[in-house]
Order: structure tokens, then C-alpha cells, then sequence
């Protein structure tokens, strides 16, 4: 009975065998007119030319269907002139089991599509390009017919925009790894979406949402092209762990209509971070929460190019928390709930936000508060908060980029309205009405780019408008101590937008200001700051947007090695132009009263404009403070003695605070009391050249002239020096790049001994009262030459006897006239 069985068997797989090598063969042998037959038919179905590259047919690889591989395939849209392309596509492979190819009955089984991209548009006229199919006979005798009825699509990195010029919206989609159905009806495609897919970007007006997210999708949907409609059945999508439903439907037969509903029961706070425009999600991708949260959207009315669907979102969390992985801090016991309408979703006017009864804890400290946007045009904003919290916390849960550690409380109690305001000038934000206080206690701020920070700073802070009044704000920065009360004018709108203005009106009290500190860039990572290069040091721009008007007192300040107490001023600043008056300080020894005028408003120099009284200054300590004014000539060690100056000056720097010297200008009248100047090499010189040791170290008394720098030179008119050696003129030049031309007039008992008359021929004034001897230094500061100065003595000879002349003439036109008598007041004669 089984050898039965196995032989009834046998001949029975024998003939299916044979049955299927007869199909095989069959299909080989006309694979040819298969193909062609196949491609007539789907030519029949469409409405726009298509073109492939290559088309095969394969029996082995979908087994027991039948394949139709088709390779770069190219199918022109439906509107306009058919020019650019509705899909392109790497590969696409459509299976038919045989009997429908014996039939000739193209009825695709399974469609496997792979790498590509399916453009399809509306425009602005609402215009589509994607109506490629013709309308299905209703006849039954046409059976031989291309049918689709597809339980497996396969699609594999396939790319989908859509772009709606009418409604100026747009979206991508790649799907990577996804499954769909398809099934073509008479009246509708049936469509059904399962899988992995990209979603690129929502793009709705000019900005663009959930950018770049991975979704998992499971969408069912109905295409009716004769009423131009598209119902969603209840569908899912999940981003980012938080799963939205989806339905409704969308038509545009002769107006586009929508009506959809998007819900989620636990969308959560990164749910709802990942649907915001890339520039704010890519602050807040990272965090996460917990909690119970809902999330219900509708976006239902008419789009046209006058108007736009209406949107009510409304979204809730409570008991939530919300913290960031990498962080230390997070917001607990987090409640809160609210909305956001648009009667127009093209209209930005339409648009409002409202957060209500905002609630949560940050460790032990708790928050309230509100927020409310009206008119996303103008952006009328209203936010309300209370809180006291510990800064390091707040960092922990919300780092700035700019601020490495933070300690210390602060509170705030602040009630803020405002909107915003365009003219010519664009756009600013104007605070209509704000009031609150924040305060700080013991707060300390480190900066990641500064190798300073501030330290021990406490305060109040009155917010009155965009106005805020500091009381008693002090603290350090560095090495710099500040205790600031005063007003900030439009401090709100300087906060939040470029080019606004801001005025300081305030007192400043200091113990000590380090400049060094404050003007240097120091930046983390530099081992040695005393390495750096001047130019690389130090920097000072004054900003157009500030205006201040500061009465300051500091007790101690210190720049490299000036260093000066009990400064005093008013500083005026403006169109970036800083002005201090009335000040004066101690420093050199003595005292010095001041103004400045700084100049920043041209862009590569700073210009300062000084007036400047000295009493009592030690010139050592004045030339040691400038390093000698860079020459070693002249310089501290060599000079001594107390200076009352007037001095006017013209100094310009660099962005850099590089001296210019070029552009210096310089008036001083100077007066210096008991001078010395001990061991001068050009003196001593002098004393070697007429034999004498008695300059090497002159005193004087007093002396004073009027000194000019200009051209980069120091001009010395002459004057008479009276001194313990003697009286002598001097004058001459001293240039920047340390040539000297120096003049002086000796008297010849000066030398204590007999000049030798050959060698100074020339040289020698002779006279009535005293001889006197001219000499002359010239060179460089570490070249120079001493000699006798013979036409400096013949000028002088050739003016004595000029002036000579002149009272000879003065003498006889005066001859014979009768002498005037003066008669002198009791006041005058006793005068003694």
C-alpha cells in the first residue's frame, strides 16, 4: 500500500515538475513580449510619459511570483509641460504570479521599491502634479487589465517631498526601512504605511519644525482622486518615545479643506521640544521628563491665498519632572497647563500662547509663574515669575555656554509686559509696563574664556518699565572691588536686541581698581600672560549704545606701575565719546588735578585730549612709572626733583592701546623746585671735555620753560639754569628716535681753569661782566659728540651787537628832549 503511495506521488511531483519547467520555459521563451505586453499595459493606466533604462524579467528570485525589475525609471509629472519629474527612481521590481502572466492579467502582487525620490507639488493655483493614473473601466468585460492590490510594498531609501505653494507649506519623509500596502479600487487607493522612516522637516510659512527625527509610523489613509480627498483612519506615530495619534481628513476639490485631529497621552516635555524650529530644539534636544502629560491638537478650516485653517493645541503636565542627563539639577514636582490658538495659521497676529499656573522645585526651592504671548506678529508677551534659588543649581539644570560655575541666591519677584515695536529703524522690543526686584546674595561667577571672575556679590535690583535701580550692588571682579548705586535707563530692550542704547546714571565707590586685570584678555589655556605681546594684551572699545554719567571715588588703582590713591571724578560718556571732569588723585609723590576727553568714535584709533596740573610731583617717580619714556638718556636715576606742570597733550592709540607717536602733541609749562641731575652722561661729557668734575652732579633751585612735543620731538626753548656749578642757558632737541641736539652756554669761570683759546676759537663770548663758552651735544643717545659750538657764538655775537645798535638809535632820536617828570604815589615809593 505505501509503495502505492510513494509511486502515485512520485508521478504526481513528477508532473508538477514538469508542469512548472513547461511555465519557466514558457516565460523565458516569451519574456519579450511579456515585457512588452506589460509595459503597454502600464502605459494604458497613466496619464505622463515614463522611461526606463533597463527592464528584466526574473522567475527564480520572488519564486513562485514572477519579477519585473525595471532600473532607473523616470515618470514626468502631470501638470504644466511635463518637464521635470514627478519620481525618479533607482529600482523598482513588481511581482506577478504566472498565472496572471499567462493570462496577461498584470495584476502586481508585490512592489519593491528602492532608492529614489517622489516629488509631487501644488501650485500656487492649486495645480497638482501627481494625477498620473486614468480613471478605471468599470466594464467587466476589460479583464486584462493592470490591477493593483498589494499587500507588501517594500520601500528602501525612498524619499518623499511635498510641497503646497498654496498653503506655503512643505514636508520631507525618507523612508528607510518601511513596509505599506496599496490597493486600487474604482474609486479610491487604499493605502496603509508601516515602518522606519526619517522625517526631514514640517515646514509651515518660512519656518521649519521637526527637523531631522526618526519616526515610527503606522498609518492608514484613503485617496479619492475624483474628490480630490484623503481620509486618515486613526493612525500612530511615534518621535522620540512619545506616540501621537492621528485622523481626519484633508480635500482640495475646489478649495483645500483640512480637519485633522493629532492627540497623545504621553507626549512628554521632549515630545513636545522636538517639534520645535531647529535653532530653539537644538537648546533643549537634550533634556527628558517624566510625569503624566496630555497633548491634543486640531487643525481644521480652509486654505486659499487669503487664508488659512484655524489650530487649537492644548497640552498639560503634572507631577512631571524634567532634567538633563549630563546635569546635576532637575526641575521636580513640575504642573503646569496650557494652549495655543491661531483663528489663522497664516496670520502670526493670530497666534496665542498662554502658560497657566506654571509650578515646580528645584531642590528645596520652589517656582511659580505665567506666561502669555499674544499676536506673534508683535509678540504683546506677558510673563510673571517668583522664585529664590541657589545658582549653581539653576546652571546645573540650564548651563550657559559663557559661565563656568555659579554660587550664591538669588530671588526674583517679576511681573514683565511688553511688545514688539517696528519703524524705519527695524524692529526692538519695548517694555510696556514691569515691576518685580531680584535680589543677590554672596553670588560668585566664574567665565570658561576669562581666567577672572566675580566674586561676593550682593545686591537689590528695582525693576520700574525697562528701567532697573541698583542699590548697594557690591562685589569683585578679580582684583577689583565695586559698590554701584545707581539707575540703568532701557536696561530691558539693551538685554534683548542689538542697537538699543542704555544709560548709566550712578555712584561708584571702590577700594581698589586693578586695570591691568580689567583690560587684559586673558584667556583659559595661556601659561604665561607675562609672555604676551602688548598688542595681544590688552584691548578697549567703548560701546555707541552706552551713555553713562558716573560721579566715582576709588581709593586705590594701579596700571602697570602707575599706581595712584584717593581718585575723585565725574565721568561723562557719550556717542562714545568718555569725558571725566573735576578729577583729581594722588600719585608720583604729589598731587594731580585732571580732565579727560577719550575718543573712541573713529574705528582703528583712540584719541586722548588732557589737561593736567601737577603739584608736588617726584620727577624719579614720574620717570620710572613711564620706563624712562622709552629712552635710556635720560631716565629716573638720573634725575630728581619736585614738578608743578601745566600740561596739555594729544595722545593716540591703537585698538590695541598701542602708543602712536607720530600723532603725539604736547604743550607743558614746567616748573620743578630743587632739582638734581646726577651723573647725566651727556654733563659729564662736558666736564671731560673742559677738564672739570663739576657736573656730575648739578642742583638747582628752580627752573622753569615751556616745553613742546610735536613731530615726534621734545623742543627745549632756552632758559637759564641756576645752579650750585653756576648759571648756564641750555636748549636744544630730543626726537623720538633718540637724536640729540643739545646747546649750552657756559661761563668760562664755571671750569676752573684756563680755556685754551686755540682749541676754542669761535667758541668764547667775551664780555663786559663775563666770559661765557659754547658748547654743543650732538649725536645720538648712545652715540653723541661734545664740542666747542663757534656759530652758535657767532649768532649770539652778531644779536649783541645788533641789539647794541638799536640802543645807540634809541639814545639819539631821544637826544634834546626834555625828561618827563614822574611823580611816584606814597603807595609806590614804599613798595619794597
Amino acid at each position: 500500500m505505501m509503495k502505492r503511495f510513494l509511486k502515485i506521488l512520485k508521478y504526481i511531483l513528477l508532473s508538477l515538475l514538469l508542469l512548472l519547467s513547461v511555465a519557466v520555459g514558457w516565460v523565458y521563451f516569451n519574456q519579450d513580449r511579456i515585457i512588452s505586453a506589460f509595459i503597454d499595459r502600464a502605459n494604458e493606466q497613466l496619464n505622463t510619459p515614463i522611461t526606463i533604462a533597463s527592464v528584466d524579467l526574473n522567475v527564480w528570485s520572488s519564486f513562485p511570483l514572477v519579477a519585473i525589475d525595471l532600473r532607473n525609471i523616470s515618470i514626468k509629472e502631470s501638470s504644466g509641460k511635463q518637464e521635470n519629474d514627478l519620481a525618479r527612481l533607482d529600482r523598482l521590481r513588481l511581482s506577478f504570479s504566472l498565472v496572471d502572466i499567462y493570462r496577461a492579467n498584470y495584476r502586481v502582487r508585490q512592489l519593491d521599491l528602492i532608492g529614489g525620490q517622489l516629488n509631487l507639488l501644488v501650485t500656487e493655483s492649486g495645480e497638482v502634479n501627481y494625477q498620473v493614473l486614468k480613471p478605471q473601466s468599470t466594464d467587466p468585460k476589460e479583464s486584462n487589465t493592470f490591477e493593483l492590490d498589494l499587500e507588501t510594498i517594500s520601500l528602501s531609501e525612498v524619499g518623499f517631498r511635498y510641497v503646497n505653494h498654496e498653503i506655503n507649506q512643505a514636508y520631507g519623509v525618507n523612508f528607510s526601512r518601511s513596509k505599506a500596502r496599496l490597493k486600487l479600487l474604482s474609486d479610491r487607493l487604499d493605502i496603509g504605511l508601516e515602518g522606519k522612516a526619517d522625517l526631514e522637516y514640517v515646514e509651515l510659512g518660512k519656518k521649519r519644525y521637526a527637523a531631522n527625527k526618526a519616526l515610527a509610523l503606522a498609518v492608514s489613509m484613503q485617496y479619492f482622486p475624483e474628490k480630490s480627498e484623503i481620509i486618515f483612519a486613526p493612525s500612530r506615530l511615534e518621535l522620540r518615545s512619545s506616540i501621537f495619534s492621528l485622523s481626519g481628513k484633508v480635500s482640495w476639490y475646489e478649495e483645500i479643506y483640512t480637519d485633522l485631529l493629532i492627540s497623545s497621552e504621553n507626549a512628554g516635555i521632549e515630545g513636545l521640544i522636538s517639534l520645535l524650529p531647529p535653532e530653539q530644539y537644538a537648546q533643549f534636544s537634550a533634556y527628558r521628563s517624566k510625569g503624566d502629560s496630555r497633548f491634543a491638537a486640531s487643525i481644521k478650516g480652509t486654505s486659499n491665498a487669503n487664508k488659512s485653517p484655524s489650530l487649537k493645541v492644548d497640552f498639560d503636565i503634572d507631577q512631571g519632572t524634567l532634567y538633563h542627563p549630563s546635569l546635576g539639577s532637575e526641575i521636580e514636582d513640575l504642573v503646569f497647563n496650557g494652549s495655543l490658538k491661531a483663528a489663522d495659521m497664516g496670520q502670526l497676529s493670530s497666534y496665542e500662547l498662554d502658560l497657566r499656573d506654571l509650578k515646580g522645585r528645584v531642590k528645596r526651592d520652589v517656582f511659580s509663574g505665567e506666561l502669555q504671548i499674544k499676536d506673534f506678529d508683535k509678540y504683546k508677551t506677558k510673563i510673571s515669575l517668583k522664585t529664590e534659588q541657589d545658582l549653581d543649581y539653576v546652571l546645573g539644570l540650564y548651563p550657559n555656554e559663557r559661565i563656568e560655575s555659579a554660587r550664591g541666591r538669588v530671588a526674583i519677584n517679576a511681573d514683565l509686559k511688553g511688545e514688539l515695536e517696528k519703524n524705519r529703524e527695524g524692529e526692538r522690543f519695548r517694555m510696556i509696563e514691569s515691576s518685580g526686584d531680584l535680589r543677590l546674595e554672596a553670588v560668585d561667577l566664574h567665565f570658561k574664556q576669562l581666567d577672572i571672575g566675580l566674586s561676593g556679590v550682593s545686591g537689590l535690583f528695582l525693576l520700574r518699565r525697562n528701567d532697573l535701580a541698583v542699590q548697594n550692588l557690591n562685589g569683585r571682579y578679580g582684583n577689583s572691588h565695586f559698590n554701584f548705586t545707581g539707575v540703568f535707563t532701557n536696561l530691558i530692550n539693551f538685554l534683548l536686541y542689538e542697537d538699543q542704547k542704555i544709560r548709566i546714571e550712578a555712584d561708584l565707590q571702590s577700594e581698589r581698581i586693578d586695570w591691568d586685570e580689567l583690560l587684559a584678555i586673558n584667556t583659559t589655556g595661556q601659561e604665561n600672560n607675562d609672555e604676551l605681546k602688548q598688542s595681544d594684551r590688552y584691548q578697549f572699545d567703548i560701546s555707541p549704545n552706552w551713555e553713562m554719567q558716573l560721579n566715582c571715588s576709588v581709593s586705590e588703582m594701579q596700571f602697570q606701575r602707575f599706581k595712584a590713591t584717593n581718585f575723585k571724578g565725574k565721568l561723562d560718556l557719550k556717542d562714545q565719546k568718555a569725558r571725566i571732569r573735576q578729577g583729581n588723585l594722588s600719585a608720583f609723590g604729589g598731587q594731580l588735578d585732571f580732565i579727560f576727553n577719550v575718543d573712541d568714535s573713529k574705528r582703528d584709533e583712540l584719541k586722548i585730549f588732557s589737561d593736567i596740573q601737577t603739584r608736588g610731583v617726584r620727577l624719579q617717580d614720574l620717570f620710572y612709572v613711564f620706563s624712562d619714556f622709552n629712552q635710556d638718556f635720560l631716565t629716573h636715576k638720573h634725575i630728581k626733583g619736585n614738578l608743578n606742570a601745566s600740561v596739555k597733550t594729544q595722545v593716540v592709540l591703537d585698538r590695541q592701546l598701542q602708543f602712536l607717536p607720530h600723532r603725539l602733541l604736547c604743550n607743558a609749562d614746567l616748573n620743578i623746585k630743587n632739582g638734581e641731575l646726577n651723573n647725566f652722561e651727556a654733563m659729564q661729557e662736558i666736564g671731560k671735555f673742559i677738564k672739570s668734575e663739576s657736573l656730575s652732579a648739578v642742583k638747582f633751585g628752580n627752573l622753569t620753560n615751556q616745553v613742546v612735543i610735536e613731530d615726534k620731538e621734545i623742543r627745549i626753548p632756552k632758559m637759564l639754569v641756576v645752579s650750585n656749578v653756576g648759571s648756564f642757558d641750555v636748549e636744544g632737541t630730543h626726537s623720538f628716535a633718540q637724536e640729540i641736539d643739545y646747546r649750552l652756554r657756559l661761563p668760562v669761570k664755571m671750569f676752573g681753569r684756563q680755556i685754551d683759546k686755540d682749541e676754542a676759537f669761535g667758541a668764547v663770548e667775551e664780555s663786559e661782566k663775563e666770559a661765557n663758552i659754547f658748547v654743543k651735544v650732538i649725536g645720538n643717545t648712545s652715540d653723541f659728540k661734545v664740542s666747542y659750538d663757534s656759530k652758535a657764538a657767532s649768532q649770539q655775537f652778531t644779536e649783541n651787537l645788533k641789539k647794541e645798535k638799536e640802543n645807540v638809535k634809541e639814545i639819539f632820536k631821544n637826544k634834546g628832549k626834555k625828561e618827563k617828570e614822574v611823580e611816584l604815589s606814597e603807595d609806590e615809593y614804599f613798595d619794597f
